[in-house]
């Protein structure tokens, strides 16, 4: 039974590894990987199910608490890690047609994928005396000389683990401050591995001498053995149950929420505008985008976060739409307009330009825009943020200002949550007589890499399928 222990542990080391190359190893490679972590991560579980058997029973040290925190954070971590990764799936699980909370699942998946990382490794450190005595010959002499043999080299990778975590960009992913993972593909696979393995060697390494010096602290008087009263089997049960909660809390509403809203997005608008270009069958269209820049009153110092719909560019603020915009213009190389009130602005808070618009989507307002004259275009592309799940009411404005019978209306929305909320069918009530058609709908964290997508919807023609 050991030998099977150790040989699934040592696969689930190696699939771990493979798993962290991503796009070194191709997409189905990846994902064929994560099944296999998956499998594996029940087969460990199955065979060590005695442990989790024995959890109500005996007192709990400061070590084992540890230990079971450690067991149920990793728990929660892979199933967040599997569902979002098959939700994700471009290869694998496309059978189950899932297409609702990309953007969320992408978040999750890289959040997870980090954290099962160092969790894994801690947790092997706290079991890395019983696999390292297995390799270790019983002569006393002999064995002290190579426990410090191991434990100088353990010490020297892991002080490169450091230089690798910090290189490796490891901290922002975890805490989901760069929302794509980037990747040498020059680099030579084994060069990316060492490093990885480094990193796993530097939490090994933590993860052993925190156990042992959890070890050191008193237990009492208490025996082991003593199975726990009904209270504490609660008490721990509650624990757990709100450690579960806490965690899936924080990764699924916490750090979305804390990049929305206090994270600055800064972006250099060369890199995110330009690249390839394409072509537009028949006349070109014109882009018409609504953007809070240019129609909000902002004070001085405003914060650029993606959930004000805002980032600096090159340093100056600019709407995230009105990027959106530049990236279409640029590939189509076609006119654009923006959508800009005459009247009273929004405020500079993004909270109360909520609430305003909450109240002009209630009273149907219409507030007064600039004219757009869209009569010598056959095509228009529409860009535009959801609000409260429709459409900003300057948008209303101008659909229904204009003259959109035979034409066509490509949509391209961007949001906080998913999808286009009722703003498929608000249009098409608005643009009578066009042929309204879906694009994308971009997540807030998304516009600034959005460009890829947006060529790749273009060329096709915007033939593609969209929720």
């Amino acid at each position: 039974m050991k030998k099977i222990h150790m040989i699934v542990n040592t696969l689930m080391t190696l699939v771990l590894l493979g798993l962290m190359s991503y796009s070194l190893i191709g997409e189905v490679t990846h994902e064929i990987l994560g099944t296999a972590m998956l499998v594996l991560f029940i087969v460990h579980h199955i065979l060590n199910r005695k442990w989790f058997g024995a959890l109500h029973k005996g007192k709990y040290s400061a070590f084992r608490i540890f230990q079971t925190i450690l067991v149920f954070l990793m728990l929660v971590s892979v199933i967040m890690s599997a569902v979002s990764g098959i939700m994700m799936s471009k290869h694998l699980y496309t059978f189950l047609g899932i297409t609702e909370g990309m953007a969320l699942a992408r978040g999750v998946h890289v959040v997870c994928a980090y954290a099962n990382y160092i969790l894994m490794s801690l947790h092997l450190g706290l079991h890395w005396n019983g696999m390292i005595s297995a390799m270790i010959p019983n002569d006393k002499k002999s064995s002290a000389t190579m426990w410090w043999v191991l434990r100088i080299i353990a010490l020297a990778i892991s002080a490169y683990g450091v230089y690798a975590f910090i290189k490796r960009q490891i901290g922002e992913y975890l805490f989901y401050q760069t929302q794509y993972v980037s990747f040498d593909e020059s680099e030579p696979l084994i060069l990316f591995y060492l490093d990885y393995l480094a990193i796993m060697v530097l939490f090994v390494f933590i993860g052993h001498y925190l156990g042992k010096l959890l070890k050191r602290i008193p237990k009492g008087n208490s025996s082991d053995k003593k199975p726990m009263t009904k209270k504490g089997r609660i008490i721990l049960a509650i624990v757990i149950v709100l450690l579960i909660v806490a965690v899936i809390a924080i990764i699924l509403f916490g750090i979305p929420y804390f990049n929305r809203h206090f994270k600055t997005v800064e972006v250099n608008r060369q890199q995110a505008v330009s690249g390839q270009k394409a072509d537009w069958q028949g006349n070109k269209p014109l882009v018409v985008y609504f953007t809070r820049v240019g129609n909000t009153d902002f004070e001085e110092g405003v914060d650029a976060v993606s959930g004000a719909s805002l980032l600096l560019a090159d340093g100056k603020l600019t709407g995230s739409d009105e990027l959106i915009a530049d990236m279409v213009v640029d590939i189509l190389d076609c006119e654009s307009k923006a959508i800009t009130l005459t009247g009273k602005k929004y405020p500079s808070s993004y909270n109360d330009t909520v609430s305003v618009a909450g109240d002009e989507l209630r009273e149907q307002a219409r507030p007064q825009i600039e004219p757009i004259d869209v009569s010598n275009y056959d095509s228009i592309i529409l860009i535009y943020p959801l609000w409260w799940s429709s459409i900003p009411m300057p948008v209303a404005t101008f659909l229904e200002q204009n003259d959109f019978n035979g034409k066509t209306i490509y949509l391209i929305a961007t949001q906080g949550s998913s999808g286009y909320g009722s703003t498929v069918s608000d249009i098409e009530s608005l643009a009578k007589g066009a042929k309204v058609v879906r694009g994308t709908s971009i997540y807030c964290e998304d516009i600034p890499n959005a460009r890829k997508t947006l060529y790749e919807l273009i060329t096709s023609g915007f033939n593609v399928s969209n929720p």
